[in-house]
């Protein structure tokens, strides 16, 4: 199994073919020329969001990683263990699958699970393979991705297709939320106070992997939207992303409710949020996206506007033998539930 420790030098030696195995280079170049966008991401989360990235040429497949420290347990107030683990991923909120194949490389597809955790335990420590899109460790669960597919010419015809019970429920939300004005930002027009928004949502999530740097949301190439109310007060913020033609809600920033502005906007957190969600539904419906993908997080709200649960899942190896005998003790000690309640939204 070949490692990089850059995505550029990744490239060169597939574009040169000082790689080794000439019969696979020619499937490690079309998975390269099919994931421009995400290479570019890749690229850029190098610079922004450095985190010990490797990727890995294994068997006409190509893995992606990045290193993760988590903490375990606390102990008192200051002080906890901390654990470092490779995480066979994306190294930013996107659900997808740290491991690319040639769209029709249909041999490598059907093998695919083999092939990954053959590749996760041959790795020194402790490998997550997170958000494989086929089950890979007997029923193990990442978070579940939800995601909107578009079959709307406009918005209107959006609303027309809700039923009755939503279509009200959503009609009045966009009422309480007529004086938002959502304005997109130019590059580096992104400041600590649109910052602070997002910092604001990761202190109040029980899970964070990984907090972004600023650099990452004020060097970001993609699109973030401000949300301000009807006295011009920033409220919120959103990343949004194109990646091979379908649209990504990456992060989010908001106030709390007790905020001051918040009370005196007029708008509570449960109305902005629904309002966000609208806003990139209605920009994906314009913008005539077919998928918009909106991650793993906030189940209910996205299942109520019209999202779809896609399953997810996780495989966790070790080169410590006590380690994988305490997971295969303790399997569901790193699986998640999915969700379990269906939200019938369309006619």
């Amino acid at each position: 199994m070949l490692s990089f420790k850059s995505m550029d030098s990744m490239v060169k030696a597939i574009e040169d073919g000082s790689v080794s195995g000439t019969e696979d280079i020619e499937y490690y170049r079309k998975i390269v020329w099919e994931n421009e966008a995400l290479f570019k991401l890749l690229r850029f989360l190098e610079k922004t969001n450095p985190c010990e990235q490797r990727y890995y040429l294994y068997k006409r497949v190509i893995i992606i990683s990045y290193i993760m420290s988590w903490e375990f347990f606390k102990i008192g107030k200051k002080h906890c263990i901390r654990g470092r683990f490779r995480v066979i991923g994306l190294p930013v909120s996107l659900p997808n699958p740290g491991y690319l194949i040639a769209n029709e490389d249909e041999e490598t597809r059907s093998s695919i699970e083999r092939i990954i955790k053959e590749a996760a335990d041959s790795l020194k420590g402790i490998t997550i393979v997170l958000n494989a899109d086929k089950d890979i460790s007997d029923g193990r669960l990442a978070p579940s991705n939800f995601v909107f597919y578009n079959r709307f010419q406009n918005f209107e015809e959006y609303l027309s297709a809700l039923r009755s019970s939503y279509r009200r429920k959503i009609k009045n939300t966009l009422k309480r939320g007529r004086e938002l004005r959502f304005i997109r930002l130019e590059k580096g027009r992104f400041t600590q106070e649109h910052y602070d928004l997002y910092l604001s949502v990761c202190n109040r999530t029980k899970m964070v992997f990984r907090i972004l740097p600023f650099d990452f949301f004020r060097d970001w190439y993609g699109e973030i939207f401000e949300v301000r109310d009807g006295q011009n007060r920033l409220l919120a913020m959103i990343q949004l992303l194109d990646v091979e033609k379908d649209l990504y809600f990456l992060y989010v920033g908001f106030k709390e409710d007790h905020d001051e502005d918040r009370q005196t906007s007029g708008i509570n957190n449960i109305d902005l949020y629904f309002n966000l969600l609208l806003f990139i539904i209605r920009y994906g419906i314009e913008k005539g996206y077919n998928r918009i993908v909106f991650g793993q997080t906030s189940e209910e709200s996205k299942s109520k506007v019209g999202c779809v649960q896609e399953l997810k899942y996780v495989y966790i190896s070790s080169s410590n033998p006590l380690v994988r005998i305490f997971f295969r003790i303790f399997p569901r000690f790193y699986s998640f539930e999915p969700y379990s309640i269906v939200h019938n939204v369309f006619k």
